[in-house]
């Protein structure tokens, strides 16, 4: 999707951690990587500048619309590939709602768990103990991926994007 992350990170950074993904994938297995698509999820941010949010209905015309043309096109094996926490609901739903009618193609979610020692690995990196949007993992990536995007003199540690514990 197409939301700000905090004030370092760029609009897009969602997609550029999914194209780096795919692109890697893509050297192991042959694979035609679709064009970023940015029609997903993000109504909770819509408040921010720079969100695309688009209706709910909507999404799921063009998602279901845009998998129809992919498969008639020759490609039916569709493969989701999401870097954008608000879409993991979204894109299950989705694949579940294809149960409903016989189509010429089938979905499937790329979300790849880590064994218990890399997750480990993983987790030892962080010097925060929370992390999530525009933290510490999404800025590595972004970091690795086009370091010329963030901007470390934006970099804030005053909490926000943290939890802010309102429900407790």
């Amino acid at each position: 999707c197409i939301e700000r992350h905090a004030h370092h990170m760029p609009l897009g950074t969602d997609m550029y951690i999914a194209r780096d993904l795919c692109s890697r994938a893509a050297e192991l297995e042959p694979a035609i990587i679709f064009p970023d698509y940015i029609f997903t999820q993000i109504l909770e941010a819509r408040h921010c500048a720079g969100t695309i949010a688009i209706e709910p209905e909507l999404i799921l015309r063009l998602l279901e619309n845009t998998c129809r043309e992919i498969a008639r096109n020759g490609l039916p094996k569709i493969v989701f590939v999401n870097a954008h926490g608000g879409n993991n609901s979204l894109i299950r739903y989705f694949t579940q709602a294809q149960l409903a009618a016989p189509r010429d193609y089938v979905v499937y979610i790329a979300e790849p768990p880590l064994n218990a020692e890399d997750a480990a690995a993983v987790a030892a990196q962080w010097e925060t103990d929370v992390d999530g949007h525009a933290g510490e993992s999404e800025t590595s990536a972004i970091l690795s991926i086009r370091p010329d995007l963030v901007h470390r003199d934006e970099l804030r540690n005053n909490g926000e994007g943290l939890p802010q514990g309102r429900l407790q």
